[in-house]
């Protein structure tokens, strides 16, 4: 009995010490999947091409959309504005499509790795489309108003254009959450100040609309009385060519009367 009762214990033991074993090993597994995913040349940031990839996104949205977005908010009170505002949102939004293309490609060279498959790169995927249908609605916007004075495509375009900005400004800070090699962590601070600093700037120019509307009243008043000038001068310059054209039709009628008279004074004669 006491053989079977040894024998028990040691079989209990080394069933025990073989699912301590199992476990070690997936432990051991799990952390090697998670570190290599971690030290994924995707996420290290000291790559050059990973360094291009974000220089391209910061520089796209964080300054040149802004800029293009803060000239059409406070240059339409002060000189014609849309035409810079198209150029430099055109520049900012290929320095986006420049760096989502860069990372989409790079990144699903990984093995195993796709980029759409994690928050942060369906998110940007999201603010890349509504980046480019943003400057679509602009333009369609624009046209509508020249040609019906509809506004609200363009107010559409504003709603949106905000949107969009807080979305990647998120979509950023998800990244840096992201990348193995981590910045300081007064690079964070310094973001995420410079995009309140941004939204500020942005909300201050709205006290810049009852300025824009009474010039904009201003002008169409300014309009109408070119209108009404250029009638009146239109009509003015009618009136001339028709005294004009009375005086050319009388002349000839007085002319045979006088001659008419001389006949009859002559004829007696």
């Amino acid at each position: 009995m006491t053989v079977h009762l040894f024998t028990a214990m040691v079989g209990t033991l080394l069933r025990t010490a073989s699912a301590a074993t199992a476990a070690d090993t997936n432990v051991e597994h799990h952390q090697s999947n998670l570190s290599i995913r971690a030290t994924s040349p995707s996420r290290d940031l000291s790559l050059p091409r990973n360094k291009v990839i974000i220089a391209h996104i910061i520089a796209g949205w964080m300054v040149v959309i802004p800029l293009g977005a803060l000239l059409a908010r406070y240059g339409r009170t002060y000189f014609k504005w849309l035409r810079y505002h198209r150029i430099v949102q055109l520049i900012g939004m290929i320095f986006v499509t420049v760096g989502f293309a860069l990372a989409v490609t790079f990144h699903n060279l990984i093995p195993g790795f796709t980029h759409f498959s994690t928050p942060h790169g369906k998110l940007g995927l999201a603010i890349f489309v509504l980046g480019w249908a943003q400057s679509f609605l602009g333009q369609t916007g624009h046209l509508l108003f020249r040609s019906r004075q509809i506004r609200y495509l363009n107010y559409s375009h504003i709603i949106l254009g905000i949107t969009t900005f807080a979305l990647a400004v998120l979509q950023i800070s998800w990244g840096f959450q992201e990348w193995r090699y981590k910045p300081p962590t007064w690079v964070p601070n310094v973001f995420y100040g410079w995009a309140g600093f941004i939204f500020l700037l942005y909300a201050f120019g709205f006290t810049l609309i009852p300025r824009e509307r009474r010039q904009a009243a201003q002008a169409a008043l300014d309009d109408d009385e070119e209108a009404a000038a250029a009638a009146a001068a239109a009509a003015a310059q009618a009136g001339r060519k028709g005294s004009v054209g009375s005086e050319q039709t009388l002349a000839p009628a007085s002319d045979l009367d006088g001659s008419l008279a001389v006949e009859k004074k002559v004829s007696p004669a």
